[in-house]
């Protein structure tokens, strides 16, 4: 466990959406949809791994490759990208994008690493996962210090 982070709507700060006080799944509908598969592609056209998150398992008009590139292309246009929370905050940085809650569903989900238990005591292994726990404690709402996340992960 590295955070919990959560799915949002990602849209340009002049967007229709961000004047409403509370916006559902269902307006989203009314703007062209951005998504992008969570899971590895699959052998079967158009299937995706169901993730039980209904705003990742949403089908959208137009399909990115990853988050990012989603996040993007909202950026600009009237577009809507339900994308991670924490990366809308960080590329809102440098990008006229902004997030809208969805108020009707829980988007809530865990944010992890996983590592090959061969080499899990490795010196190599230990510092990278310790430089990417470094690297995403900003990126954490709830956890804002590395010594946080560090004492709450101690198998580093």
């Amino acid at each position: 466990h590295l955070f919990w982070d959560r799915i949002v709507a990602a849209v340009a700060i002049d967007h229709p959406l961000t004047t409403r006080k509370k916006t559902t799944s269902a307006d989203l509908a009314e703007f062209p949809g951005l998504n992008s598969g969570p899971g590895g592609p699959s052998e079967l056209p158009q299937t995706t791994t169901p993730t039980g998150l209904p705003s990742l398992d949403w089908v959208g008009q137009i399909t990115a490759s990853s988050f990012i590139d989603a996040a993007l292309l909202a950026a600009d246009s009237t577009a809507v990208a339900r994308t991670p929370a924490s990366l809308v905050r960080g590329l809102a940085k440098l990008l006229p994008l902004t997030t809208v809650d969805l108020s009707d569903e829980e988007t809530r989900f865990d944010t992890g690493m996983f590592w090959s238990a061969i080499q899990h005591h490795d010196q190599e292994q230990k510092w990278l996962r310790t430089l990417v726990y470094d690297c995403l404690a900003s990126a954490s709402p709830t956890t804002t210090t590395k010594k946080e996340i560090r004492r709450a992960t101690p198998d580093l």
